[in-house]
């Protein structure tokens, strides 16, 4: 692992972490596995987020995010695995308008959401899959909240074949301007997949789980 440190105004523009398992042991209450304030051609490559095991009764307590990218931070991700369910929520980007990518990523097992962009521009993300297992009957996949200029692409949003009851929304998405996301694949082997594909501003829901592009512009679809 190879790591440059960055302040807010991204004056050092490479940090990289490859190859690298990060496990925080569930001993650390209020913890951030990693926040990152790197510029936009800094790296985070083949990284796994450990777990924990799997046992619900843990899940998201009194931990927070595993990465969380913020004020102004950016970069490139790339290959990386988050089931750790001890973070409420595994990915979360808030308050950049910096340019991002990620690149084959998959958050899972989480309480309440899988992955949360607040305040956020000038990104691209391609080939998401977020899980839902037992102990996250309820979790949503994905907030968007005050965002634009955004494009999500091969969205895939599991829930496994054991949960057995239902849950309305796989995506949030509130205040948002040119959101396009390509490629939506809500899913399960069992019974109860998303039941939706997206609330939108609290009022307009898009029923379709099966979706070759969806546009949210400055006032809804």
């Amino acid at each position: 692992m190879q790591v440059a440190f960055c302040n807010l105004h991204g004056k050092v523009d490479f940090r990289l972490f490859a190859r690298e398992s990060c496990f925080i042991g569930g001993r650390n209450k209020g913890v951030i596995q990693v926040e990152w304030l790197g510029a936009p051609s800094s790296l985070m490559e083949d990284c796994l987020f450990d777990f924990g095991g799997h046992d619900f009764a843990e899940k998201g307590k009194e931990r927070h995010s595993a990465i969380w990218v913020r004020n102004g931070g950016a970069g490139v991700f790339k290959n990386i695995w988050i089931p750790d369910i001890w973070t409420r929520d595994g990915f979360r980007v808030s308050n950049t308008d910096a340019p991002g990518q990620v690149w084959m990523i998959s958050v899972e097992h989480h309480t309440d959401v899988e992955v949360v962009l607040e305040h956020v521009s000038n990104w691209k993300i391609v080939a998401l899959q977020t899980e839902e297992n037992l102990g996250s009957e309820q979790a949503c996949s994905i907030r968007i909240y005050h965002c634009r200029d955004l494009e999500i692409a091969n969205l895939f949003q599991y829930r496994v074949q054991a949960i057995v009851e239902d849950a309305p929304y796989a995506a949030f998405i509130n205040n948002c301007e040119n959101l396009d996301i390509h490629g939506i694949h809500c899913f399960s082997i069992g019974p109860c997949p998303f039941q939706n594909a997206a609330l939108i501003d609290g009022r307009q829901i898009v029923r379709d789980t099966e979706i070759g592009t969806l546009h949210v512009g400055c006032s809804g679809i």
